[in-house]
């Protein structure tokens, strides 16, 4: 009996070990942390989901100045949302539109800027979510190499969390 508790512990301590040491490996990059002061192409793209959502913002120019930071403040009461005017984890996943063929608006302009400047795609800039788009989208989706992605056009939750990484 006292062979079979000492053995028992021995499974326990390892197994607890192992479970310790164990790290998942993430589905998507974690999104962009970006606060006032921050500046780039995921603050444009930042803009132009503001603006998206119905949040006045003066110049989409891609620097987190006091006016985006208004508008994300806004946005985060509006939703329920810790209001620190930081766009994280939380904000993120409630900011994000899905977009597809047919699309139009400031959403889809957010994608095409940042396949267009960031990944250098060649690709308007218009606000129209055409067959052009959606070939450049599906060709970004086959670069990510990750069965994560889903290689079917439509920007969602994945391809956006990838798009901003």
């Amino acid at each position: 009996m006292r062979q079979h508790k000492k053995l028992f512990s021995i499974f326990v301590l390892v197994v607890f070990i192992m479970s310790a040491l164990y790290i998942p490996a993430s589905a998507a990059p974690s999104w962009p942390r970006l606060e006032n002061g921050s500046n780039g192409l995921e603050v444009y793209a930042l803009q132009y989901l503001l603006l998206s959502r119905g949040y006045a913002i003066s110049i989409v120019d891609g620097r987190f100045g006091s006016g985006t930071e208004s508008a994300v403040r806004s946005f985060q009461r509006d939703n329920g949302l810790t209001v620190d005017g930081i766009v994280y984890s939380e904000t993120w996943p409630k900011l994000i539109v899905t977009v597809r063929k047919g699309s139009t608006g400031n959403a889809v302009k957010a994608v095409q800027y940042l396949l267009k400047h960031k990944y250098g795609y060649s690709i308007a800039v218009d606000g129209a979510f055409g067959s052009g788009t959606e070939s450049t989208v599906k060709a970004f989706q086959r670069s990510c190499n990750s069965s994560e992605v889903s290689i079917d056009g439509i920007v969602g939750e994945t391809s956006w969390r990838y798009l901003l990484r």
